[in-house]
């Protein structure tokens, strides 16, 4: 009950935030542009997901036979698409990319 209570009093914060956006026209403004970009941000996206699904095709054909290293294993390989493709998102995000090229 407590809980539902909290709820219901955070979403009239948001609600304020946003009467708040509204209001001041400087903050409407980047608000409204940011709302106008979003079918272009998400173009953007698509292409970026389609080049790195066309480089996990290649990783796969490239390196599928490659045996396993320090790194390169079980939780990061380019044995099928989809593991490569999480294989390429973890080399995109950081996660240990140096070990996987050794």
């Amino acid at each position: 009950s407590h809980r539902q209570l909290a709820h219901f009093a955070k979403s009239f914060r948001l609600a304020r935030a946003l009467r708040f956006m509204t209001l001041i026209a400087p903050v409407r403004i980047i608000f409204e542009t940011l709302v106008a970009c979003l079918p272009q941000l998400f173009n953007i996206f698509l292409l970026v997901v389609l080049v790195y699904a066309i480089f996990a095709a290649v990783a796969v054909q490239l390196f599928g036979v490659t045996k396993y290293g320090r790194r390169l294993g079980p939780t990061a390989n380019f044995d099928t698409w989809p593991e490569a493709m999480q294989t390429c998102y973890q080399m995109l995000t950081g996660d240990e990319w140096m070990d996987l090229r050794t």
